[in-house]
């Protein structure tokens, strides 16, 4: 059956419109607008893309082998 998306929202509802974000969950207004609309699988990489939008370096992996601070 897969993993089923549940919104994002986490009732921080702060709208940057500079940016064009909820500051909170990291959705478009077109995202938070339609979120009923749209079916799992949208939701799913809509949830994925919030996450890099809100944390643009978690994705970064480090070198295991670097040696550093």
């Amino acid at each position: 059956m897969g993993i089923k998306a549940s919104t994002p929202c986490i009732n921080v509802c702060v709208y940057d419109f500079d940016s064009d974000l909820c500051t909170g969950c990291g959705r478009t207004l077109e995202e938070i607008n339609d979120w009923n609309r749209y079916d799992n699988q949208k939701k799913l990489k809509i949830i994925k893309k919030c996450k890099k939008r809100l944390d643009p370096d978690a994705e970064l992996s480090y070198n295991n082998d670097s040696k550093g601070g």
